[in-house]
C-alpha cells in the first residue's frame, strides 16, 4: 500500500483539533460550573442569614407577647428590659445594658417628648449570629415596641459577628402596638 506524500501529518493535526474542542469546552463546563457554585453559596449564606434575623424576631416577639419586656411609662427611669432567652441560643455576654433615650430612632412613630427605651443584646445560635435591637416606647396611639433584628451567616462573640470574607447580613423589623 502507497500513501500519498501530501497526507503525512493529517492524523496528529486531527488529533489537535480535536483536544483543543474537547479541553475548550470542558473549560467552558467547568466556568460555568464555578459561577454556578460560586451563585449557590451566596444564596445558602443569605437565607440562613435571613433565617438567623427571623429566629431574632420570633425570639423578641414571644417574650413581648409574655410580658418579659417591661413596658414603659412616661417618666420611668428604673426599669429596664429584662435578658430573654432564645431557645437552645447562646446569649452572647456581654449583653448590652438598655440605654434610655430621649429622641425616636429613624423611620418609627415615637413621639420624642415620651420615654423611650432600646436594649441591644446578641444571641449566638450554632453558626449563626443575631443581634436583636428592641426599642419600646409611646407613639400616638399608645404603647409601641420595636423588634430590629439583623441575622448573620457566621458566629458572634463578644465584639459582634465574626468577620469573614463571605459574610451576609439580613434585617427584618417588626412594630407592634400594644
Amino acid at each position: 500500500m502507497r500513501r500519498k506524500a501530501n497526507s503525512k501529518g493529517y492524523t496528529l493535526l486531527f488529533a489537535i483539533i480535536v483536544s483543543t474542542v474537547v479541553l475548550s469546552v470542558a473549560a467552558f463546563i467547568l466556568t460555568i460550573s464555578r459561577k454556578q457554585f460560586l451563585l449557590a453559596s451566596a444564596s445558602r449564606d443569605s437565607t440562613v442569614a435571613f433565617y438567623a434575623a427571623d429566629s431574632g424576631i420570633e425570639c423578641a416577639m414571644e417574650a413581648n407577647a409574655n410580658n418579659n419586656l417591661v413596658p414603659i411609662t412616661p417618666g420611668d427611669t428604673t426599669h429596664s428590659f429584662t435578658s430573654i432567652t432564645c431557645g437552645s441560643a447562646t446569649p452572647v455576654t456581654p449583653i448590652y445594658s438598655s440605654i434610655l433615650v430621649s429622641s425616636a430612632p429613624p423611620n418609627t412613630n415615637f413621639i420624642a417628648t415620651n420615654l423611650i427605651q432600646t436594649q441591644q443584646m446578641m444571641f449566638s445560635f450554632t453558626s449563626t449570629c443575631v443581634v436583636l435591637t428592641i426599642t419600646d416606647g409611646k407613639d400616638s396611639s399608645g404603647r409601641m415596641t420595636v423588634i430590629d433584628s439583623r441575622g448573620y451567616n457566621v458566629g458572634c462573640n463578644s465584639g459582634g459577628p465574626l468577620p469573614g470574607p463571605r459574610d451576609e447580613e439580613r434585617a427584618i423589623r417588626v412594630v407592634e402596638h400594644n
